[in-house]
């Protein structure tokens, strides 16, 4: 008797193990499967592609060519200028803030500023750190405007274009980030580069 009861006591913590453990992974399991549609979730698409820009070379006020190949590797913000800038820091002020707040979050742009101008004879203002400025950028301006064309307003002003790493534009905005909304999606998209995915 005291034989059976022992077999049967121990019948009943086995069961209970069991019946625990099946719990545990019911529970473990709708746990992860939440935490694997919260991480998907997360896993926001990247920017689209606009295209690309045109093979371009244009000079520095040193008469150093930038060209398309300089846009590789880097988040880069391209910001067009009908004519020079006293006082580039100072009138792309919202440019600089987007490239300012992304470098907060880790996030490394440079910006290049393009002159439809061509390159003038004394020294125009100087620019923010990790700034270039290349001089007759009409052509490329107008190959930007027809690849954004689709989505700009008719009279949109100074543009300004992201470039992803690999030299695909990945957003048009129209009046060089100066509307608050404009600067937070242009903000968004580059960070989007680095945090989005998987990059493609």
């Amino acid at each position: 008797m005291l034989v059976l009861l022992t077999l049967l006591e121990g019948l009943g913590v086995t069961l209970f193990v069991l019946g625990c453990g099946a719990i545990l992974c019911v529970v473990g399991g709708t746990l992860l499967d939440r935490w694997r549609g919260e991480h998907v979730a997360t896993q926001l698409p990247l920017p689209p592609v606009y295209g690309r820009l045109p093979a371009f070379s244009l000079p520095d006020e040193q008469g150093v060519p930038f060209e398309d190949a300089h846009l590789h590797g880097r988040i880069t913000l391209v910001q067009f200028s009908s004519g020079a800038s006293p006082r580039p820091a100072v009138e792309f002020t919202p440019v600089l803030q987007v490239q300012t707040s992304l470098a907060n979050v880790g996030v490394g742009a440079q910006v290049v500023l393009v002159v439809n101008d061509p390159v003038p004879q004394s020294s125009e203002g100087a620019l923010p750190r990790g700034w270039r400025r290349v001089w007759g950028g009409a052509a490329l301006e107008s190959a930007a405007r027809a690849l954004g064309r689709a989505h700009l307003p008719a009279d949109a002003g100074r543009l300004l274009v992201l470039v992803d790493p690999a030299g695909a534009v990945r957003g048009i905005y129209a009046s060089s980030a100066d509307a608050p909304e404009t600067a937070r999606k242009v903000e968004e998209d580059a960070r989007c580069l680095r945090t989005c995915g998987p990059f493609r």
